[in-house]
């Protein structure tokens, strides 16, 4: 990085300055996501759902952590490729094609969901635990 001068430095500096402002609407963006699931009350109905079909409350979590995350998923996704795959392609730091990209982003997205039902029965198993009022 030091080494770097003129047109090479400056778009080194662009790439990383961006990426700050990138990360904070990313955090946005998921949030905003998540505020209209709750609010069209999507959580809701596929909680009641879930609570209906299933007895096991660690289940529960699972199969209400799974659709919601992919729906939070689908939702941000058009800013996630964006700052994923084409940003990446306009500096040069992607070889990937489209096609690959979304097949491991798939993976991402896979692994993720796995960790984040984890999570799920764990927080849920705490508010259910706490003393109510």
């Amino acid at each position: 990085m030091a080494t770097l001068e003129g047109a090479a430095r400056a778009e080194f500096d662009a790439y990383f300055e961006g990426g700050y402002w990138l990360i904070l609407w990313d955090a946005a963006i998921s949030d905003f996501a998540a505020w209209l699931v709750l609010q069209l009350k999507g959580a809701a109905r596929l909680s009641a759902k879930v609570q209906a079909v299933i007895s096991r409350k660690w289940l529960q979590s699972i199969l209400f952590a799974l659709p919601f995350m992919l729906l939070i998923s689908v939702i941000t996704s058009p800013f996630a490729i964006y700052i994923e795959f084409f940003r990446e392609q306009q500096y040069g730091l992607m070889n990937q094609s489209l096609g690959a990209w979304l097949n491991e982003s798939a993976l991402v997205t896979l692994i993720n969901a796995v960790i984040i039902a984890i999570l799920f029965i764990g927080i849920h198993a705490a508010i259910r635990r706490a003393p109510a009022g």
